[in-house]
């Protein structure tokens, strides 16, 4: 399987509409697991070789912004959500951000099932959050996957150092990440102005040319298939969004 996975920034970056058209026309990718997908970044989203697959956010009453798209020759068997918009009060968006939590799907590709999952962790100072929702994201990997191929993908948002190593530790015996050995993903010069102290302090650096990379996304795979395939992953170049898409390539 070949898999993207984007913070697609709620389409604030010019370009991300011709990149997701080209990427859904060229049918290379058997999957998309996007974040910060708006209204308007699932507009772009339309293509005849595609499905998409969302979730209600029960707690907000609205569409989440975590979405996967998926060829058509794959089959949904089954979907879970879980919104983590009511575990932190985001500065912007209260106890109603659309963008946090975990959206998976149980699809059957090839004759093989295969569980995929997009997330997004709450951004910010607070480490501790992040402990708490990666626990979450385990459980519904867990849960859903049942002992089946498992790739998540997503903006973890690990913006301290320690933050990654901390996270591969906490994971269980089944899952390991794909991407340890990425670079940075998220560039801070590209971060929008909204009332949240970290996206303040990257507003004011970038006006003096001045950026903080962070290695916020990654892949993890369950165990069996990191260790039974070939396993390929890279950042891709193209500057749509302030994070960088990362691919997955599994043999």
């Amino acid at each position: 399987m070949k898999i993207l996975s984007l913070n697609c920034q709620k389409n604030f970056q010019p370009g991300l509409a011709e990149f997701l058209q080209h990427i859904l026309s060229g049918g290379e990718y058997d999957a998309l697991l996007l974040q910060e997908a708006s209204d308007e970044v699932r507009i772009q989203l339309t293509h005849p070789g595609y499905r998409l697959l969302v979730a209600t956010d029960t707690v907000v009453q609205k569409k989440s912004m975590l979405c996967i798209v998926f060829k058509n020759e794959i089959e949904l068997t089954i979907e879970s959500f879980q919104s983590f918009s009511n575990l932190r009060f985001d500065p912007v968006e209260g106890y109603k951000h659309l963008g946090f939590g975990i959206l998976g799907g149980k699809f059957m590709h090839k004759g093989k099932i295969v569980c995929l999952f997009s997330t997004h962790l709450h951004s910010g100072l607070d480490a501790g959050i992040r402990v708490k929702e990666f626990v979450y994201v385990q459980e519904r990997m867990r849960e859903l996957a049942d002992g089946a191929q498992t790739i998540a993908g997503g903006d973890f948002n690990f913006g301290y150092p320690w933050e990654l190593g901390r996270a591969s530790r906490m994971l269980t015996s089944e899952y390991e990440f794909a991407t340890t050995s990425l670079g940075g993903t998220l560039d801070s010069r590209y971060s929008e102005l909204v009332d949240h102290l970290p996206n303040k302090v990257a507003h004011a650096l970038a006006r003096f040319g001045l950026g903080v990379s962070l290695r916020a996304d990654h892949f993890i795979l369950d165990k069996t298939s990191a260790r039974k395939s070939a396993v390929h992953t890279r950042i891709l170049p193209e500057r749509v969004s302030d994070h960088s898409p990362i691919e997955l390539v599994i043999t």
